[in-house]
């Protein structure tokens, strides 16, 4: 494995006319094999502070979709730490994330809102038994005599 911080200290800054060729390396031909030239072109971009970061960003997303294209399922698993690290695989996890808590969110409301349901139907079955028909009327009405009844009747 090269040592990349070592090769970037002796270079000067890189321009964008510099990494338009980055996205093409799954296509070159050589030695070095696919996954280690896109694994290349992904830590080129992670040093390419002085180019703007939406150039960046669409520079690595060609090179994400030839990585995509051209490797098999086992070579990107070995990649996604060098893609992660990526201004757009930050913003891929950023979006998962988000995307997840979002979902989460919306689960825990529907459990929530059910569980609230079960609650307010075990209570309302409990005063219909004990015949408290006012009791059932007062606590559709007032949240905290709800929350008294909810205490009264272990629920």
């Amino acid at each position: 494995m090269t040592d990349w911080k070592n090769v970037w200290q002796k270079m000067p800054p890189l321009k964008r006319e510099d990494l338009v060729m980055l996205p093409l390396c799954p296509l070159m031909g050589g030695t070095m094999p696919q996954k280690d030239r896109i694994r290349a072109a992904f830590a080129i971009t992670r040093e390419a502070t002085t180019i703007n970061p939406d150039e960046v960003r669409k520079i690595e997303a060609v090179i994400y979709a030839m990585a995509d294209k051209f490797l098999e399922s086992m070579d990107i698993e070995e990649i996604m730490e060098e893609i992660k690290m990526t201004r757009i695989g930050q913003k891929l996890v950023s979006a998962g994330i988000a995307e997840g808590l979002a979902e989460g969110i919306a689960e825990g409301h529907a459990e929530g809102m059910l569980e609230g349901e079960e609650r307010v139907n075990r209570l309302t079955l409990l005063l219909l038994e004990d015949k408290r028909y006012e009791d059932i009327e007062k606590a559709s009405k007032d949240r905290e005599y709800q929350r008294q009844l909810f205490k009264e009747f272990g629920i």
